[in-house]
């Protein structure tokens, strides 16, 4: 100033500020944990019905059994991984549903082929049994053991198969 220096001191009551820091504080204390909660709770609808498809696949997959191998999960309209897991998963179903009419195929064509041998050894034995003592039992002993053989081949074969589905060579 024209007179000299002059030191200007400018007050404020902290009491408003205390005021509004308390203000803040109880905001806080009661928003954080609310929002926290909202998030929370919203997290668990949104991830719960995202994977509500996999709860489906999983039910499902949990259902099917040997004798009900023609069933398949639902498959999303998607094409994200849940839709090519749904997929995938049917993929492999109708793989396992194919091997396994294969396999009852299979056995059936092997229980077909070991009867015809097995009857044909109880034929000649029965058969030698009610000539008696007239029966040529060397040629009866011969014709059981052609069929042995044949039997012995079968069961070889089948060993043999086996171990292909086993990865063998």
């Amino acid at each position: 100033t024209a007179g000299g220096e002059l030191t200007v001191i400018a007050g404020a009551p902290v009491d408003e500020v205390g005021r509004s820091v308390d203000a803040v504080r109880r905001g806080l204390l009661a928003g954080v944990p609310l929002v926290a909660l909202l998030v929370g709770a919203l997290s668990w609808v949104l991830v719960g019905r995202a994977l509500r498809p996999v709860e489906a696949i999983r039910t499902e997959v949990e259902a099917i059994s040997g004798s009900s191998m023609h069933r398949r999960v639902p498959e999303p309209p998607t094409d994200d991984e849940i839709g090519r897991l749904a997929r995938t998963m049917n993929a492999m179903l109708g793989r396992l549903q194919g091997a396994a009419l294969r396999q009852r195929q299979f056995v059936s064509d092997a229980s077909h082929e070991l009867r015809s041998p097995v009857a044909a050894i109880r034929t000649d034995v029965e058969v030698a049994l009610r000539e008696g003592p007239a029966a040529d039992w060397p040629a009866v002993g011969r014709a059981v053991l052609a069929e042995e053989d044949r039997l012995e081949r079968l069961l070889s074969d089948l060993l043999v198969l086996a171990a292909g589905e086993e990865g063998g060579p």
